[in-house]
């Protein structure tokens, strides 16, 4: 069997709608693919995104109609298939991956500038991805000079892109005795696998850092009621998080409360058991002991994110327990969105190949992504309480 490559990476010229996605069938492997160069792309096929739910939906039963139509084909020809059909099949495969993990939460967008560039070298400047600075100044208008835009923020920062995978080996006891279509539970733990992965690459250094006092908000002690102490401590954890300065203004501290992002809303993450208590106390109504109060002002928290760990988090993995950390109820991590940055070469990408006679196995497959974190400017100096970062830690008054 040939060896391909097909990358889930979301088509350039998705339409305004975002209905449109493509499956994308690269030359070459995984080594090959690395280097800077534009990757050779073989055949694409391009698929609609509706807005209903995948699993058990029309789409997904015909997907995997004309998936088992191929797999049958091809077990049932003469001659092994074609690279042209080869070529058709695989991307079906993926469309389902893609498909299955819009159904998860990824939390990459929610937290981090998400950047997809196939031309990233493994090393990478940050400044390369920000915006340029300039300033207009009064001229004469004769032959005088102007200030010239230039790129100089994060002139030190770099992205190391790092290679992810993960595997599977079909076996010759599989195609003879495995009842159950072993073909699609492989692709549904391919999308949680790929979506766990990607949410832990950015909530482990979140919940795993140590806030100094600086990053850290206590709970407020003084209301009189639980919904009251809730919503002081969000209330004062808002104050805090705009106190701090951002790592990127080196020449002259500055206050994150003057960003155009925390004024727009910050982003609020949370255990799930805590969820029904903040939605309330974030609407605008705390309860007093007696009555509800609507409070003129709500605190400006644009999002609020449930996280208590990954889909597989405590499931077993051979001898060993998967730990994909969330959030622990009674705490809360507030923060400005967007100021970590994921540097993206390649997004989840599917490299298929032959099996190996000896071990009786009739296919091997590898998922990798090539991808970077930036998280310097979110976290700053929480752990050395210097005063610097995006983020803060909260702790939740107890509800009795």
């Amino acid at each position: 069997m040939a060896k391909f490559i097909i990358d889930g990476t979301q088509a350039a010229d998705l339409v305004k709608n975002k209905t449109v996605r493509t499956a994308y069938l690269y030359e070459g492997d995984a080594e090959s693919n690395k280097s800077t160069k534009e990757p050779v792309v073989r055949s694409s096929q391009e698929f609609n995104v509706g807005s209903e739910k995948w699993n058990g939906s029309e789409g997904h039963y015909k997907l995997w109609n004309e998936i088992h139509e191929m797999q049958s084909k091809f077990k049932n020809a003469a001659t092994p298939p074609s690279t042209a059909e080869l070529a058709a099949f695989y991307p079906k495969l993926f469309i389902d991956v893609m498909r299955q993990s819009d159904e998860f939460v990824n939390l990459q967008p929610i937290v981090a500038t998400v950047i997809n560039r196939s031309d990233v070298p493994e090393v990478s400047n940050l400044r390369d991805y920000l915006p340029f600075v300039g300033k207009e100044k009064t001229i004469e208008g004769n032959n005088d000079t102007v200030p010239l835009i230039e790129q100089r923020t994060a002139n030190t920062d770099t992205v190391t892109q790092t290679i992810r995978a993960f595997g599977f080996k079909d076996s010759l006891k599989n195609l003879l005795f495995n009842p159950i279509p072993y073909l699609q539970r492989v692709t549904e733990a391919a999308a949680r696998i790929s979506t766990d992965y990607k949410n832990d690459n950015l909530i482990r250094t979140i919940v795993g850092a140590t806030y100094g006092t600086k990053h850290s908000q206590a709970a407020d002690s003084t209301g009189d009621t639980y919904d009251l102490k809730l919503y002081n401590t969000l209330a004062k954890a808002y104050k805090t998080l705009g106190k701090l300065y951002h790592p990127m203004y080196t020449d002259k501290a500055k206050y994150v409360a003057t960003l155009p992002q925390y004024r727009n809303g910050v982003t609020l993450l949370i255990n799930p058991l805590d969820e029904w208590a903040i939605n309330r106390v974030l609407s605008g109504f705390t309860f007093t002991g007696s009555a509800f109060l609507q409070n003129v002002s709500p605190i400006p928290i644009a999002n609020v994110v449930s996280y208590a760990g990954g889909i597989q988090d405590g499931m077993t993995w051979g001898k060993e327990t998967l730990d994909l950390p969330g959030v622990a109820a009674g705490t809360a991590y507030m923060f400005i969105p967007n100021q970590a940055y994921v540097i993206t070469k390649r997004d989840t990408t599917l490299e298929t190949g032959t099996g190996s006679v000896l071990e009786l196995s009739s296919e091997e497959r590898a998922w990798y992504r090539v991808s970077g974190e930036h998280t310097s400017w979110l976290m700053g100096g929480c752990a050395t309480n210097t005063g610097y970062g995006c983020i803060i830690k909260i702790t939740l008054p107890t509800e009795s």
